[in-house]
């Protein structure tokens, strides 16, 4: 199964570099729009998926072909397709082509669906307060996956002994508030916590040298009248 995880993302990745990327929420449609609407007498226009999945094969002056019916539309007019409730099975490659002599391809785009993230839980415990210093942990909620971050002066860093999976949880702070964002391409979750309590100003340091410097006058002046006083 990881092999086949690490297959998967591996052909992603390659696919970046030649499409269009588009990002999908499950559950949500999908449309590719066409490149070009020029098609020959003897041409045919095809949508494919992964290279061997046709999709949709259109000719001028015949019914086309749809291979999902009750999922796909079809515009005889632009070409372009709509996929309904897009699934994880539908990410892949798809490929606007003209067939003719031999096949031309027009647009290529690399479809990622995914699933909305999930709610995060903040938790903030101050380290420091009279200097703003605190440890933000973000928790994404029904899940282990957390991360903690140490915060001094309102910057934020992701502590080195913490989960790997926290790629998607980001931390900042901004004037009074700080904000743990949990998001991906489709969708945003985040936590609010007001901190103004935890960044009070860094108290005053008292004066000690005032009551000593009047301790010295007071001492100066009863010697002076003492001699006085005794001549």
């Amino acid at each position: 199964k990881k092999k086949n995880i690490w297959q998967f993302f591996s052909l992603v990745f390659l696919l970046s570099f030649c499409a269009e990327n588009r990002f999908v929420r499950s559950g949500s449609n999908l449309l590719l729009e066409a490149k070009t609407t020029e098609l020959g007498e003897n041409e045919e226009f095809i949508w494919k998926f992964n290279t061997t999945i046709n999709l949709v094969k259109f000719r001028h002056g015949v019914d086309p072909f749809i291979k999902y019916v009750q999922r796909t539309v079809f515009s005889t007019q632009n070409y372009s397709l709509l996929l309904r409730n897009m699934q994880h099975s539908d990410t892949g490659n798809y490929k606007e082509i003209i067939s003719g002599l031999e096949d031309k391809i027009v647009a290529e785009y690399t479809v990622i669906v995914q699933n909305p993230v999930s709610p995060v839980n903040l938790t903030v415990t101050p380290s420091d307060p009279s200097y703003c210093n605190f440890t933000a942990t973000c928790r994404i909620k029904d899940s282990q996956i957390s991360g903690s971050f140490q915060c001094e002066n309102k910057t934020c860093h992701l502590v080195d002994q913490t989960h790997l999976k926290v790629s998607s949880l980001k931390v900042s702070v901004e004037e009074s508030s700080i904000i743990c964002n949990h998001s991906n391409q489709v969708s945003w979750e985040k936590d609010v916590k007001n901190v103004s309590s935890l960044c009070e100003n860094p108290p005053e340091e008292k004066n000690t040298t005032f009551p000593y410097k009047n301790v010295m006058i007071c001492t100066s002046c009863f010697f002076y009248l003492w001699i006085i006083y005794e001549s």
